[in-house]
C-alpha cells in the first residue's frame, strides 16, 4: 500500500540508528504470495525479517483494524504501543526509547 511503501524508509532508518541498542523490526505481510512479498521487499530495499501471513490468521488473532500497524514489543515479549497508521522515524523512537532506556 501507500501509506507502506512511506513508511519503510523511516523504519529502515530508525532501525539503523538503534540496532546496536537490541532494537529489531519484522515485516508482517498480511495476505499476498510470497512472490510479490519478495519482489516488494527486494525492490524497496527491506533488511528486517518479512514474515507472511497468508492466510491472514495472525491479522484476526490480533484484531488488525487497517496497516500499516505496528506493534512495539519490549524485550519480555509485551506489546507495549499499537500504532495504526504511517509510522515516521522520529514517533517510532519516541515510542521505542524509553524501551530501550535511552530516554526519549
Amino acid at each position: 500500500c501507500g501509506p507502506c511503501q512511506y513508511e519503510i524508509p523511516e523504519l529502515l532508518q530508525a532501525r539503523d540508528g538503534l540496532a546496536d541498542l537490541g532494537f529489531e523490526i519484522l515485516a508482517v505481510n498480511v495476505g499476498e504470495d510470497v512472490e510479490a512479498v519478495r519482489a516488494f521487499a527486494d525492490a524497496m530495499g527491506m533488511t528486517f525479517p518479512v514474515l507472511l501471513d497468508g492466510d491472514m490468521a495472525g491479522a484476526r488473532a490480533y484484531a488488525l483494524r487497517g496497516i500499516p500497524a505496528s506493534f512495539l514489543v519490549d524485550q519480555e515479549g509485551v506489546i507495549r504501543q499499537v500504532h495504526v497508521g504511517i509510522l515516521t522515524e522520529a514517533s517510532l523512537r519516541e515510542y521505542v526509547e524509553p524501551l530501550l532506556g535511552t530516554g526519549a
